[in-house]
């Protein structure tokens, strides 16, 4: 579930901001709690933080987070494109939040797999959005996630070409990583968010590294 933050001083003003990101985003989690850990940033730039400061410490955490610029002055759209925005939103032309929220509701359409329980063996579907690695097990891949293991009975070339996401890529030829949910490249060794490590081969390595430079890791 998409986790989305929104900050701004005029309390009216964000009321309709949350009603309309709930009408276009039903499944998500929208918090005024500042944490660098969500998909999204609505932010005001002038106040109650400054949200050009504020977006410039969240680009520093990470490049690919969205950030939606919601101001009442023009002028400032051009210091603020510094910061790499997603999209610009005019307070006085709520229609340009409603395309932006179409735009946000396309892009993270849910992506899912068939995957089975390790547990009970139930068939269930996977958000691949979530996937952390999958590795080679005898006849079956197995899926590790945050919340659980999965198993699928398939090669990992098979479940690789279900896994469509530019994100996905081999560190050798038994495993398969969610670039996103790496944290740093130590070694021949990918950390994990969750400080978890995986062996990268000698020929993947200088790969490795150029994708996890771009992250800015």
């Amino acid at each position: 579930m998409k986790k989305i933050y929104i900050m701004d001083d005029d309390v009216e003003f964000l009321e309709k901001e949350e009603s309309l990101i709930r009408l276009y985003l039903k499944e998500c989690i929208i918090t005024k709690t500042f944490s660098y850990d969500c998909d999204a940033y609505f932010l005001d730039i002038e106040a109650p933080t400054d949200g050009l400061s504020l977006a410039r410490q969240i680009r520093e955490k990470n490049e690919h987070t969205i950030i939606i610029f919601v101001t009442n002055h023009d002028e400032l759209i051009f210091e603020a494109q510094k910061a790499f925005p997603f999209y610009f939103v005019r307070k006085q032309c709520m229609e340009e939040m409603q395309v932006v929220l179409l735009e946000l509701s396309k892009k993270w359409k849910t992506h899912t797999i068939e995957v089975y329980t390790n547990k009970g063996h139930q068939k269930v579907s996977l958000d691949v959005s979530q996937i952390i690695a999958v590795y080679k097990d005898d006849n079956y891949c197995s899926f590790i996630t945050n919340q659980a293991s999965y198993r699928l009975r398939e090669s990992l070339e098979a479940v690789s070409k279900k896994l469509t996401r530019q994100s996905f890529v081999f560190i050798d030829k038994g495993m398969l990583v969610n670039i996103e949910q790496m944290e740093k490249f130590e070694g021949d060794r990918l950390i994990d968010r969750q400080g978890r490590s995986y062996e990268v081969s000698r020929r993947k390595k200088k790969e490795i590294n150029k994708l996890m430079l771009t992250k800015g890791c």
